[in-house]
C-alpha cells in the first residue's frame, strides 16, 4: 500500500483545480489561448537561447505580431536580458505567467520552473 503524504489535505487533485494559480489551471489558460489565437497555432516558429542550459524558449510570427514563450525548467532563477530580443519591450504585454508577473522590463528574472508568454 502507498502511504498519503502528511500535506495530502493541502496539495492534492481537488485543491489544485479549485486554484486559480493551479498547473491545472494554467494549463487549461494555455489550451485555450491555442484555440483563440492563430498565432499560436500558425505561427512561423523559431527556437530562441538555443544554448542556453536552463530554457526553453520560441518565437511565433503571424504578420505582425509577435509571440515569445519562455521556460525556466530548473529548481534557481535565470536572470535573462530580454532587450536582446525585443527592441522595445514597452510594446509587448504578459499573455500568461505561471507566476505574478505584472509588468514586463528590459531585465527579468525568471523564478524557479517559470513560464511565460508575451506578445505585441
Amino acid at each position: 500500500m502507498v502511504k498519503l503524504a502528511d500535506n495530502y489535505k493541502e496539495v492534492n487533485a481537488k485543491e489544485d483545480k479549485n486554484s486559480e494559480k493551479s498547473i491545472f489551471n494554467y494549463y487549461k489558460k494555455l489550451i485555450a489561448l491555442r484555440k483563440e489565437d492563430d498565432l499560436i497555432s500558425d505561427g512561423k516558429f523559431e527556437a530562441l537561447f538555443i544554448d542556453h542550459d536552463y530554457l526553453l524558449a520560441y518565437k511565433r510570427t503571424l504578420n505582425d505580431k509577435e509571440l515569445i514563450n519562455i521556460n525556466n525548467f530548473p529548481d534557481q532563477e535565470v536572470s535573462l536580458n530580454l532587450s536582446e530580443l525585443i527592441e522595445d519591450i514597452k510594446g509587448y504585454k504578459i499573455l500568461i505567467s505561471n507566476y505574478n508577473l505584472d509588468e514586463l522590463s528590459d531585465h527579468i528574472r525568471l523564478r524557479a520552473y517559470e513560464s511565460l508568454a508575451i506578445e505585441n
